[in-house]
């Protein structure tokens, strides 16, 4: 051996050092220590309780009920009246129905529309 020539310490390098330390920290964390606890609850007390199911949906109600001949032909007051489709809307929201079913009953091609009478003016008459 020559008299220049270093001897390492450890000769199987830098490689081993870095494995064995991965190995230890993968056993750091893996290990059930480290673990934090998830309280489960009583697997019985699940299995035991009852589901229920909903009530079925009520039949109409007053606040439920489909828009009428008769409510627009009072909103209308018996076609004396001429509105614009947001008065005729509130007019219908007034008697208890809804945004969406009011603009239904009023549109062009809705189940009244051969009672009502579009200007193109957007006035809305009742022909009754």
């Amino acid at each position: 051996m020559n008299a220049k020539q270093n001897i390492p310490l450890f000769p199987a390098g830098p490689g081993l050092l870095i494995g064995g330390a991965v190995i230890v920290a993968l056993a750091w964390l893996f290990s059930d220590d480290k673990k934090p606890s998830i309280p489960r609850p009583d697997i019985e007390k699940a299995n035991s309780m009852k589901i229920v199911p909903p009530d079925p949906q009520p039949p109409f109600t007053d606040a439920r009920r489909p828009v009428s001949r008769e409510d627009l032909s009072a909103v209308f007051n018996n076609g004396s009246r001429t509105l614009t489709r947001q008065a005729a809307v509130s007019g219908l929201k007034q008697l208890g129905f809804g945004k969406t079913a009011a603009y239904k009953a009023l549109s062009i091609d809705g189940r009244y529309a051969s009672l009502l009478q579009f200007g193109p003016d957007g006035i809305i008459s009742w022909k009754g």
